[in-house]
């Protein structure tokens, strides 16, 4: 049997919110298409999808100005989308989110049908979905301002731009500095055309293995806070098991300054080993 979809009422939250900050009274906008403010006002609460729709479609008729991207793009100051704000405000990237658009959006759309990869690079991503925007033009309004707005969560990033047309999904983004230091670390250690800079490259040993630290540190604050709204769940208890989280959350740490403490102690004795070739070759030359 085909799920019914659904839309998240981090949606009409959001919208509501947005509405209230600008003076509005959203009321009789809920009451026209029988929500009620609990329900729209819960961002774990799912809505049928026609009926989020036809509730954009009548604010849109009362207030045609109104921009529902604008509304998503404001989200980083609304907070109206519950956990996933607190989610988005310790990402590093947001290449994190653009990598695997799919994921973010079952956050706002249930079931997700027909995701299909069409390009995806280091500056765009490009994706087909079932959802359409010419059977939800509103929603799909709202969900590309939600896509964008993803890199106002993330310092010193340039702004996105996300464009939905039918059922093509474009993201374009300037290429990410965590992609470019990857991409000089990589060439550091691989180059054979000048001599190792062995301070240089044990640095940037130590501060890759300090960035999994730091992923480490954000899935521990992701954990807390998903455990305040489901610890009590069975599925979840069982998901960490099987990641066997308690023993990971215990030695993360002494495992992360053992390796730091092995990079040191390696450079220390390629140091040694240099040193004491030196000295032969200059015995040797004494010698002569």
């Amino acid at each position: 049997m085909e799920s019914k979809l659904e839309f998240s009422a981090k949606i009409t939250h959001s919208v509501c919110l947005s509405l209230e900050s600008m003076g509005i009274v959203h009321g009789d906008f809920l009451e026209e298409v029988g929500l009620t403010p609990e329900k729209a006002f819960d961002p774990e609460a799912w809505i049928d999808a026609e009926t989020l729709e036809k509730f954009l479609s009548y604010i849109s008729y009362k207030i045609p100005t109104l921009s529902l991207k604008s509304i998503a793009l404001e989200e980083f100051n609304l907070n109206g989308w519950g956990v996933l704000n607190q989610v988005l405000k310790i990402l590093k990237t947001s290449l994190e989110i653009y990598s695997s658009p799919q994921s973010y959006l079952s956050y706002f759309v249930r079931p997700l049908s027909a995701f299909t990869w069409i390009e995806k690079t280091n500056e765009n991503t490009v994706f087909q979905t079932e959802l359409s925007s010419e059977e939800f033009p509103l929603v799909t309004d709202y969900l590309s301002g939600a896509l964008e707005v993803v890199s106002a969560f993330v310092e010193s990033e340039e702004d996105s731009s996300v464009f939905w047309t039918g059922n093509t999904v474009t993201i374009e983004w300037g290429e990410k500095n965590e992609i470019q230091n990857s991409s000089q670390i990589s060439s550091s250690l691989s180059s054979s055309d000048s001599a190792p800079d062995l301070n240089s490259t044990q640095e940037q040993l130590i501060q890759s293995v300090k960035h999994l630290e730091d992923y480490f540190l954000r899935s521990r604050q992701l954990i807390s806070l998903i455990k305040a709204e489901s610890g009590k769940k069975r599925w979840f208890n069982k998901a960490l098991q099987r990641l066997d989280w308690d023993n990971l959350e215990s030695h993360h740490q002494n495992t992360v300054e053992d390796l730091i403490s092995m990079i040191k102690q390696g450079s220390d004795n390629f140091e040694g080993d240099e040193k004491t070739s030196l000295d032969d070759e200059e015995f040797q030359l004494k010698m002569q």
